[in-house]
């Protein structure tokens, strides 16, 4: 997981017609799918404390994009980091980061929080989080103001890389986004 509510943002800012997404109606509920449970043995207590404060960074950039912020966030991207969308598209570290950036400068979040459903270590160097990230705020779009909410599920692959965790990818799972009372689910 990774700052996805940003690319539900793009889709947001040219209104709510633009997602193109199945309507579910306002009764959709976001649940971690089963294929997001990652194999291994659950990682030790310490490297979750540590790969956890890096997804408190990303709350922290959802609810305040500034510079600072957002550098924190990106922090742990690694150089060959790749984002997947549910439709199997990927986006490479430099793109995703533009793309990001822009989206979280058009969200004023006012709740972000984040919801682990594992974490698997299939090895000493890879870590395997299954997460769910929730964030609520407002988006200003050329058609007006409008409320947001979105809950993204995602497995997430981090290394040790050069003595750091690092993200090395992150595939999103589950998607569900609701604008002004509409709920779109993309994923599963």
């Amino acid at each position: 997981m990774y700052l996805k509510t940003a690319a539900l943002l793009a889709c947001a800012t040219f209104g709510t017609s633009a997602l193109a997404l199945a309507d579910t109606g306002p009764t959709a509920s976001p649940a971690p799918a089963a294929s997001a449970a990652p194999v291994g043995s659950p990682a030790p207590a310490a490297i979750q404390k540590l790969i956890t404060a890096n997804y408190d960074l990303q709350c922290a950039a959802i609810l305040d994009p500034t510079d600072k912020h957002l550098d924190a966030a990106f922090a742990s991207l690694a150089p060959e980091f790749v984002n997947v969308d549910p439709n199997g598209v990927q986006q490479k570290r430099d793109d995703f980061i533009a793309s990001v950036t822009e989206n979280l400068k058009a969200f004023h979040g006012t709740d972000c929080h984040n919801t682990f459903v594992s974490m698997a270590a299939p090895d000493a160097s890879t870590v395997v989080v299954a997460v769910a990230q929730k964030a609520t705020g407002d988006l200003l779009a050329p058609d007006g103001k409008h409320d947001l909410e979105t809950t993204t599920t995602t497995v997430d692959t981090w290394k040790l890389e050069r003595g750091a965790w690092a993200l090395t990818q992150s595939k999103d799972v589950h998607i569900v986004v609701n604008v002004d009372g509409v709920v779109h689910d993309i994923g599963q």
